[in-house]
């Protein structure tokens, strides 16, 4: 069974940062972007979000590869939902929320090269603050918030998918 991994959080919040560290590939419409020509461009939106759900359905049809991360905001509920039914109900759809902090992502933010812009921030976050309360109730196989550690909880993971976390680092599930 193949594992798609989706960021849920406000931008500067640290969701690419985590990303890359987790040693899978990346899909994400800021790399989309950067592909079209230049990643801070918004006008590149759609562009961006096409190819990024249409490299999401190749790996799922394929299975290749075996786990992924999709590195965006997901902030608003239509958002996340969509993402579900892009990624479809055959992988095993693990949403991975981030702290909603203002401060620490206006910090972050500013001490990055491409700025987005104060409002822009809040709004983000003013639409997680609204809607992760109800994200349980959504359809993810898993809601791993990174503050609570390791994704495991009491998911029924399998080796390979043991396997993949091992490979990321992460603790090994409880037994």
């Amino acid at each position: 069974m193949q594992l798609v991994l989706v960021t849920c959080g406000m931008p500067g919040i640290g969701k690419s940062t985590w990303a890359e560290a987790q040693k899978l590939p990346i899909v994400s419409p800021d790399r989309e972007r950067a592909r079209l020509g230049d990643a801070a461009d918004q006008r590149l939106n759609g562009a961006a979000w096409h190819r990024v759900r249409e490299r999401i359905e190749q790996a799922v049809f394929t299975g290749n590869p075996p786990a992924l991360i999709v590195d965006g905001t997901f902030a608003g509920r239509s958002d996340r939902k969509s993402m579900l039914r892009t990624i479809g109900p055959t992988a095993r759809r693990v949403l991975v929320v981030f702290p909603v902090d203002r401060a620490a992502a206006h910090r972050q933010n500013a001490a990055r090269g491409r700025l987005v812009p104060a409002p822009v921030v809040d709004r983000f976050a003013d639409k997680l603050e609204e809607s992760l309360p109800r994200v349980w109730t959504e359809g993810w196989d898993l809601v791993w918030d990174v503050l609570a550690g390791a994704p495991w909880g009491e998911q029924p993971w399998t080796p390979k998918l043991a396997a993949h976390a091992a490979a990321c680092g992460w603790p090994a599930p409880p037994r």
